[in-house]
């Protein structure tokens, strides 16, 4: 079966939600200022900057199954201090795709990002040819304000921010100077929900049934069944808010793409998904997996779909979304095509 075929899309559009709701407290402020960086009057983004040895983790005779090695030791300067690191590269297409790889970052020490060992969910611009840097740039700051938009919309979401990531050699020379955007931890998220990550899910295959079983994963490594329930109104949300940007790169039985939370009443088996990792999204420039046709014919089959009460939430966020959408420092051609792109989607709804 193809991954395509694997991605679940609900196809009936729920009109009422669930009574519980989850009330979430602020995101760390060391990290995800309140009031984000209004670019649109003058604000910055802030410097930060990492100096590892790039011409490891973008070796092009490294292939994916040597992954391990595309890796090295460094620096990671934030506000005037330093922090030993281990930047590798990650992923699996782009892995192979791409001359310069997205990055993961693990940090060596304790520091304002947690504690040693943690590791920054950091979006990175990902490459082919050096011809491709700008568009590179453009399509992750596209990402970034998906992610700036859909957080006005009600229910948690992950809280994201804009930087200015400057990567040099060990040397101090200059790589490249580029957007990228930091995503708070699952666990972050969890904690100002009042909520926990759900346990890991494990397929084992049942000779008897002819089908794969979920088990979830005890903190102890010991297996027990599958015995949680999708909460209706935040599995609603998902969904409206993929099939808004247009994004089919999610897979909620694998946890691709989504954050499977729990409240911390072990007795409330309800599933709360929250939707992240945009940069597939046809809002966001990606094309990989989106469905074919452009805005137009997305925001007739979103009408289409949804019902009254996610119309509403949408309705009422639209200011507060376009508002996030025009704060981004994207170039005119990027702002035009994120604006459009959601305008459509707004005045599909009203």
């Amino acid at each position: 079966m193809t991954r395509s075929a694997r991605i679940i899309l609900l196809l009936t559009s729920l009109t009422s939600f669930s009574a519980a709701a989850i009330e979430c407290g602020p995101a760390d402020p060391r990290l995800f200022p309140a009031n984000p960086a209004n670019f649109s009057k003058g604000e910055t983004a802030a410097t930060w900057e990492l100096r590892v040895d790039f011409s490891v983790i973008n070796d092009p005779t490294i292939e994916l199954s040597e992954r391990e090695r595309a890796r090295s030791l460094g620096t990671f300067h934030v506000d005037g201090r330093e922090f030993p690191v281990e930047v590798s590269a990650k992923g699996k297409f782009r892995f192979e795709e791409c001359s310069m790889r997205p990055l993961s970052v693990k940090i060596l020490a304790d520091t304002p990002f947690g504690k040693k060992g943690k590791k920054l969910r950091l979006t990175t611009v990902c490459y082919r040819e050096t011809d491709w840097i700008e568009q590179a740039k453009r399509n992750l700051l596209k990402e970034y304000a998906v992610n700036r938009a859909v957080a006005e919309l009600p229910g948690p979401h992950l809280a994201t921010r804009l930087i200015n990531l400057r990567l040099r050699t060990p040397e101090g020379e200059l790589y490249l100077e580029a957007p990228a955007f930091l995503g708070e931890s699952d666990k972050a998220l969890a904690s100002r929900c009042g909520m926990r990550v759900r346990e890991e899910v494990v397929h084992k295959w049942s000779q008897e049934k002819r089908t794969f079983e979920r088990f979830l994963r005890q903190s102890d490594g010991s297996l027990r069944p599958w015995d949680y329930e999708y909460d209706p109104e935040a599995e609603t949300r998902m969904e409206f808010t993929n099939r808004l940007i247009n994004n089919i790169d999610f897979l909620v039985e694998e946890d691709h793409n989504v954050i499977p939370l729990v409240p911390e009443n072990a007795a409330d088996r309800r599933i709360f998904l929250i939707p992240y990792d945009f940069d597939l999204s046809q809002a966001a420039g990606g094309t990989y997996y989106a469905f074919q046709g452009g805005a137009a014919e997305n925001a007739k089959a979103l009408a289409a779909w949804v019902g009254g009460a996610q119309r509403k939430e949408f309705l009422d966020a639209w200011p507060r979304m376009r508002s996030a959408l025009e704060s981004v420092p994207l170039d005119p051609q990027g702002k035009k095509e994120i604006l459009e792109w959601f305008g459509i989607h707004a005045r599909g709804l009203e």
